[in-house]
């Protein structure tokens, strides 16, 4: 049986920073003794710790108690987000990890309940951040314990990923 433990422990050590060698290693396990639906729930609380991590450094201020990771008037992201081909690592996220999540948020723009925290320019291809309406890192973190990244929105996310390797591969 795959020890959920470890998944969990990936994401406590995202958020406090400390992301050990081990943790990057692929877990190796018989594909009789993984739990799809725990591996999805482990893998989305990972990415969700990586999200909390990304918000928590945009908010922190510079000495002057202005935004010091983010352009106060644009929403500009001046930091590497885990869901970015220059981020991810730098997060303890695996790349597809990182492709998931980022297919997740593009999917948040046209169709969540909720404002999203994040808003995506396409003619600059940057993140912003939507400080208008999460002008705090309160407000931020809240806005993501009211809309997790879900289960369901993880399986989508993989599938569309899986086939697109397999697409891949077979050229």
């Amino acid at each position: 049986m795959l020890d959920y433990t470890k998944q969990l422990e990936r994401g406590a050590e995202i958020l406090t920073g400390n992301v050990s060698p081990r943790t990057r290693a692929r877990m190796k396990a018989r594909a009789d003794e993984i739990s799809r639906a725990g591996d999805l729930a482990a893998h989305a609380a990972v990415v969700e710790a990586a999200l909390m991590k990304a918000i928590s450094i945009m908010y922190d201020p510079d000495t002057d108690g202005l935004p010091a990771n983010f352009d106060l008037h644009t929403g500009q992201i001046w930091i590497a987000l885990p869901w970015t081909k220059t981020g991810w690592k730098l997060y303890g996220l695996r790349d597809w990890e990182s492709d998931l999540l980022r297919w997740i948020l593009f999917g948040r723009l046209n169709t969540g309940s909720i404002d999203p925290l994040f808003d995506y320019n396409q003619s600059a291809r940057r993140w912003n951040l939507r400080n208008d309406l999460y002008p705090s890192k309160e407000r931020a973190l809240a806005w993501l314990k009211a809309d997790p990244i879900t289960i369901s929105e993880w399986r989508a996310a993989l599938e569309i990923y899986q086939k697109r390797r397999a697409k891949y591969r077979t050229k």
